[in-house]
């Protein structure tokens, strides 16, 4: 199983930008304008996907933070993560990650992804030229 876990590499995905202050992470989908918020141990692990890592490095730092988090309550966060289009992987790695969630009631979320897209349209305004006479954030009438 390791060897499986060790051939998984996973980063932030390029259209995720992101900051983290204490303990809480906003991340933003500039691709769709959605944003997640993380908390505690989600932001952490969050963090270290800035370069790409394997899974099991990732499991054995998600276990020196939070020692009972389980192979796949991580596996059911990089899912998420995945689902939302702010994960990079390969491509069979998708379905690597997926088969590590086997049981048919998922684990406990020990690790929390909010996701919100009621600012959507105002993050996906271009303000340079997407503008009206009236500034950032009015649209121009449609033609």
């Amino acid at each position: 199983m390791s060897t499986v876990l060790e051939s998984i590499r996973l980063h932030q995905a390029a259209h995720a930008v992101s900051e983290t202050v204490a303990d809480e992470c906003i991340i933003i989908n500039v691709e769709n304008g959605n944003y997640h918020r993380t908390l505690g141990p989600a932001s952490t692990l969050w963090e270290q996907l800035k370069r790409p890592v394997n899974f099991q490095d990732w499991l054995t730092h998600a276990q020196g933070i939070s020692p009972d988090l389980s192979t796949e309550a991580l596996a059911q966060f990089a899912i998420e993560l995945l689902d939302h289009g702010l994960l990079a992987v390969e491509p069979d790695a998708a379905a690597q990650i997926r088969a590590l969630v086997t049981s048919e009631r998922p684990p406990e979320k020990t690790l929390r992804l909010e996701t919100y897209d009621d600012m959507a349209d105002l993050l996906l305004l271009d303000p340079i030229h997407e503008v009206s006479e009236q500034g950032w954030p009015h649209r121009p009438a449609a033609a």
